[in-house]
């Protein structure tokens, strides 16, 4: 959803819509925060199940 609104809130300002800079910035960077976690919360998922995957029964 944060992806969505930072885009949309994007091409509202580039399309002359009254959207303040500010307002933008923060969106795309709170956007970017959420994919850097969900990113984060891959890797250790697949790291996790690489070291199961490595253990011997």
């Amino acid at each position: 959803m944060k992806l969505q609104n930072a885009e949309s809130l994007s091409i509202g300002n580039l399309t002359g819509i009254d959207v303040g800079v500010r307002e933008v910035v923060n969106s795309v960077m709170g956007a970017e925060r959420s994919l850097s976690t969900a990113i984060a919360l891959r890797d250790k998922m697949v790291q996790a199940y690489l070291e199961v995957s490595r253990m011997q029964i």
